[in-house]
């Protein structure tokens, strides 16, 4: 059930644009695939949450301070095992949790 004031504006939502009209010269993306098992070696940094630190910490050199917050979309919370946080939090800080 769409919400009356949504379905009143379902044409804002389907609104034609031009895409040439916007600049993205300075626009700098990565895309991170996400694929389901476990991969070692050379494969562990190419997908996933580890491909995500890598890009973090390697290309982008981001650090991150003691009040810093990522806001993280994941398609099955039932995934997000404790030690999954903690191995994120550790490959994005270098810095155990427990």
């Amino acid at each position: 059930m769409i919400p009356k004031v949504v379905h009143d504006k379902q044409h804002i939502f389907r609104k034609p644009f031009d895409i040439n009209q916007y600049d993205f010269t300075h626009a700098n993306a990565s895309l991170v695939g996400s694929v389901n098992g476990r991969f070692h070696g050379d494969e562990k940094n190419l997908y996933g949450s580890k491909r995500f630190a890598s890009l973090m910490t390697n290309k982008l050199r981001v650090v991150l301070g003691d009040k810093s917050k990522i806001w993280v979309q994941a398609s099955s919370i039932g995934k997000i095992w404790p030690r999954f946080l903690q191995e994120f939090y550790f490959d994005l800080t270098g810095s155990l949790v427990s």
